[in-house]
């Protein structure tokens, strides 16, 4: 009886959700402010949009058995500052310093800037609503952030500028799509953003929490990524940037006399780029999503366990049925929906850690065809690394990881379901032409294997990296291609070696970069091209208390 009443009071909430997210977020404040005792500020947590770049540091310093922390790095933490004081960094790192002071804090800022060069066409580095176009560039993050008790407010803007430069486009088999738009498939991943030089500004890493005892709600527009793998996530990752959502998720590990529980839900809406079909109106589209992780304990320490679900479908009218979606299941909707298992396991005597996930891109029809063929629809990814000589003066990291999301050989005799692509959401799983989940990409494959050496200094990172683009789409072409091709010769194959070093310079953390990379077959029919990419960054952050800076003098 009082469903169709939440369903048109979800529906009109949803159908305005832009001015939705500013009206509750400057309410929450005002009337959370209210309830909560004046007293001093706290800062009871790093800013998170910091911390997050300081996770593969602490996730290797964990590793290495110096780290206290007890997360598992399966979906994206927000770390304490006790959990940031380990290892070569904390006499360096600006971060590490800002979080070794005590006492009260009202808030923190942060900036950060990134030029880059490309010489060839586009390259995704994992690095969230930044477009890395042919020719310059450049990306400026400028944020601050306040805590007044259970409330946290953070705006942390992301203002970019690409020269997008034009180069050689392959033909669009569609009609509708212009000829920026991904070629072989419909899918809002295009070649080329635009057709010149733009700029944008993103909320970025904005977000207004409430922290409720062990729990967290709120609203939120950060970047977020679930799964073990530090190259590619498949059911959720950090190529793409932020999307407006709500959510509500553990604060921390939650210790139970069965292990240690994370959770997270979320549920948002995502838009198109202005390349895909750019005369038809965009409806929008909705996701919601949820991943749970258990830590064992009883000789089991170091072992993470996890499951994740997301589903995406073309926005509705009612709004309590995509809120709900995740948790609903049944054929012949225009929904789409992947997840996937996965573990971590740390040994930290040893220094070494291994982890894997594997994802399925669709249900299952039954229980018989998940006992014919349990491998439709999978993809997977297998990672390792491996860590030497951690002590104060360094620690050298080995790290390895493998991820195929190819059709397995049941696509020769039913459907096949490319990852991220959809019949019916033809957007597929993408916000603003960029994927949400692995950057490997539909049909793709990627090995990687790096070494990072960390030091009171900073860092030296060097990486080598194999990517196989969509070899979905490739059978396809092979099975249409003239007989008098080598067809095998053609998989469109990249190799890339890069570098980036980072340095302490004061309060400030300074960096340059460099790759370069060879694609064979470019489009499969197109000529052999290099990409070199070059480029510098700087980082600042400061706290700011009553009486003084936050910073050691």
């Amino acid at each position: 009886m009082l469903r169709p009443i939440f369903e048109k009071i979800g529906g009109a909430v949803l159908r305005h959700h832009h001015r939705l997210f500013v009206s509750i977020g400057c309410l929450g404040v005002l009337a959370l402010s209210l309830l909560i005792p004046s007293g001093t500020l706290q800062s009871q947590s790093m800013p998170h949009s910091v911390v997050d770049q300081l996770q593969p540091y602490v996730r290797a310093m964990q590793v290495a058995g110096k780290s206290s922390s007890k997360t598992s790095f399966l979906l994206l933490p927000t770390l304490e500052a006790e959990e940031l004081r380990v290892g070569s960094w904390v006499s360096g790192s600006p971060v590490l310093r800002l979080s070794r002071v005590g006492g009260p804090s009202k808030g923190w800022w942060s900036f950060k800037g990134r030029v880059g060069y490309r010489t060839g066409y586009p390259s995704d580095r994992n690095d969230g609503v930044l477009w890395q176009g042919k020719g310059v560039t450049a990306a400026f993050h400028l944020g601050s952030g306040i805590s007044w008790g259970r409330v946290s407010v953070v705006l942390h803007p992301t203002i970019f500028w690409a020269e997008n430069r034009d180069f050689s486009l392959w033909p669009v088999f569609f009609s509708r799509q212009p000829e920026e738009a991904y070629p072989f498939r419909w899918i809002d991943w295009p070649q080329r953003l635009d057709n010149g030089s733009f700029w944008s500004i993103d909320p970025g890493e904005s977000e207004l929490s409430v922290r409720l005892g062990q729990w967290m709600a709120g609203l939120s527009s950060r970047n977020r990524s679930w799964g073990p793998g530090i190259e590619n996530s498949i059911v959720l990752g950090r190529s793409a940037g932020g999307f407006p959502h709500a959510f509500f998720s553990t604060a921390g590990p939650l210790s139970t006399s069965l292990g240690a529980f994370e959770a997270q839900w979320l549920f948002g809406r995502l838009s198109r780029s202005s390349v895909f079909l750019p005369r038809e109106k965009d409806a929008g589209r909705y996701t919601t999503g949820v991943t749970v992780v258990w830590s064992p304990h009883s000789g089991l320490d170091g072992l993470h366990l996890g499951a994740a679900l997301m589903k995406y479908g073309p926005w509705l009218e009612h709004g309590w049925e995509m809120v709900s979606d995740v948790f609903r299941s049944g054929a012949g909707d225009q929904s789409d929906q992947l997840g996937s298992i996965f573990f971590r396991w740390v040994l930290p005597r040893s220094g070494f850690e291994l982890y894997a996930e594997l994802a399925r891109n669709d249900r299952w029809a039954g229980v018989s065809d998940l006992l014919l063929e349990p491998e439709h629809g999978q993809g997977y990814t297998l990672g390792l690394q491996k860590t030497f000589g951690a002590s104060p003066e360094g620690t050298l990291v080995f790290s390895a990881e493998l991820t195929h999301l190819e059709a397995e050989g049941t696509s020769r005799v039913r459907d096949n379901p490319t990852f991220y692509a959809h019949g019916y959401v033809l957007e597929g799983y993408t916000h603003r032409g960029q994927l949400l989940g692995a950057r490997a990409g539909p049909g793709g494959i990627q090995q990687h294997v790096g070494i990072t050496t960390y030091s009171p200094q900073g860092l030296v990172s060097l990486w080598l990296e194999r990517r196989v683009k969509d070899n979905d789409a490739f059978y396809y072409w092979a099975e249409r291609a003239p007989e008098t091709v080598c067809k095998y010769c053609k998989h469109d194959v990249s190799f890339e070696v890069g570098a980036e070093v980072m340095r302490f310079v004061g309060e400030r953390e300074l960096s340059v970069f460099a790759d370069i990379t060879r694609q064979r077959n470019r489009w499969f029919e197109g000529p052999d091209v290099w990409n070199l990419g070059v480029g510098f960054g700087i980082r600042g952050l400061g706290g700011f208390t009553p009486e003084r800076s936050s910073y050691e003098r």
